[in-house]
């Protein structure tokens, strides 16, 4: 079974769980939707419906990067590895076949935790699916903040109307649900008070209620509270977990081993501390040599980031930014164009921050993810003029750039941006010599002609 957190205690969610497992036997419900705000206990939950699965059932688990929706299709990759780099409509049949040939020999559940950071190419093969699974025995899950983008939004509320679909939206701990969880933790029955106190201060927040009961007194700063994690920690361990912070989540091992410069001993002795400490999970490498981890949770990789100084984090982006330019194999190869163009940006290193980002664009191009190649591309655009070279690091001019601007517009619906950048590159064309100047850029997609012409543009 997939690696799911699943530290610290389970209580106040009884009804909750009830609901997931009836939905897990019902054959007419395809998947479930899980909404909370940050610290609700979204995962905590996942994970005790993943623990009470048969032996038999598969759970994989995918999640979303925090850094931004800029890799494409990013929670499928951990769980379906090797996805086909073939056009758009290819990917997604692939896709689909997997899961119900794996279906076919045991259960499978689908978990896509974190959906408010999804790419939209993720959204939309998590849309499909929904739609065209057969095989009864494939539940996906989804989890998400209330709080999210446009496109999740829209798709949750269409997916309200989806009689295959149930939602779960786990709410604040009462009094009684508070004083259960400090019970827990405490190992002991609270003072009534402490259980008042703890549940104005968290507002209900299991997290937060969590954090304040190893709390020697009650404070609203909670930052402090979930860096009291690391206190007394050893310096490499302090070390790894500030660094960790900086390369965002996942975390590859081999970046992270690269980047801290630590012996093998002491690397291994603090990352051991760190998971012991409950500030990082080891992530589950489905018998590869692809070995990872993650934050216990978004929040207290926040506070670690926001704790360090301007410099600190601005040198770290960079040697991040560099160790894969000099070892790509570092990070896997889907990620890797994303997260030096993300790094590097971060430095400061412009140019390397566009070239990053124009292949990045090129490798989103490749799969059919066109929202996030277009995402790329008006990075590249972004910092055309910030980099005086910079049609010679790309071996493009901003006309080429432009051009596929257009199509990444057309193929991701996104008719504004391909007007926007047609009209752009048919002024960069006026006075050409061609006696229709507009030919290059139109000739790119013929039906861009009809929405140029609506909007007065040719």
């Amino acid at each position: 079974m997939a690696n799911l957190p699943a530290d610290g205690v389970f209580v106040g969610r009884e009804g909750e769980l009830s609901a997931l497992l009836d939905a897990r036997h019902d054959p007419r419900v395809r998947a479930v939707l899980i909404a909370g705000e940050p610290g609700i206990g979204k995962s905590r939950l996942t994970a005790e419906f993943a623990a009470r699965q048969t032996p038999t059932t598969e759970v994989l688990v995918g999640r979303c990067p925090e850094s931004g929706s800029d890799v494409a299709f990013a929670p499928f990759l951990g769980v379906l590895r090797d996805l086909p780099g073939t056009d758009r409509t290819q990917l997604f049949g692939a896709v689909l076949t997997r899961l119900e040939q794996r279906a076919a020999a045991h259960p499978v559940v689908l978990v896509l935790e974190d959906l408010h950071w999804a790419d939209s190419s993720s959204l939309e093969l998590f849309a499909f699916l929904i739609a065209n699974l057969a095989e009864p025995d494939v539940l996906l899950l989804g989890t998400y903040r209330p709080v999210c983008p446009p496109g999740l939004r829209r798709l949750v509320a269409e997916l309200r109307r989806n009689p295959t679909v149930r939602h779960v939206e786990p709410g604040s701990f009462t009094r009684h649900q508070v004083g259960r969880q400090l019970a827990a933790l405490l190992g002991r029955e609270p003072e009534p008070r402490r259980v008042t106190e703890v549940l104005e201060h968290s507002s209900g927040n299991p997290l937060f209620v969590a954090a304040l009961s190893a709390a020697p007194g009650l404070s609203v700063d909670l930052d402090a509270l979930l860096l009291a994690a690391l206190t007394d920690s050893s310096d490499d361990a302090g070390a790894l977990a500030r660094t960790a912070a900086v390369i965002g989540s996942p975390i590859d091992h081999a970046l992270l081993e690269a980047a801290a410069g630590l012996p093998a001993a002491q690397l291994h002795a603090g990352l051991r501390e760190l998971v012991q400490r409950q500030v990082l999970t080891a992530l589950d490498s489905g018998g590869t040599t692809d070995i990872g981890y993650e934050f216990r949770h978004v929040l207290l990789r926040q506070a670690i980031y926001a704790d360090l100084l301007a410099a600190e984090r601005i040198g770290t982006h960079a040697r991040l930014a560099q160790l894969i330019s000099a070892r790509p194999e570092l990070v896997a190869a889907p990620r890797r164009e994303a997260a030096r163009a993300h790094h590097a940006y971060a430095a400061g290193d412009l140019p390397l921050a566009l070239e990053s980002a124009w292949a990045a664009a090129q490798q989103a191009h490749r799969i059919g993810a066109h929202p996030e190649r277009l995402r790329h591309l008006d990075r590249v655009l972004q910092l055309w003029d910030r980099v005086p070279d910079a049609a010679h690091r790309i071996a493009a001019d901003r006309l080429a750039v432009l051009e596929h601007v257009v199509d990444a517009a057309f193929h991701g619906a996104d008719t504004q941006r391909g007007i926007d950048a047609a009209t752009e590159a048919l002024d960069l064309l006026t006075g050409a010599t061609d006696h229709h100047p507009h030919t290059r850029i139109t000739q790119v997609h013929p039906q861009l002609r009809v929405h140029l012409s609506d909007s007065g543009v040719a």
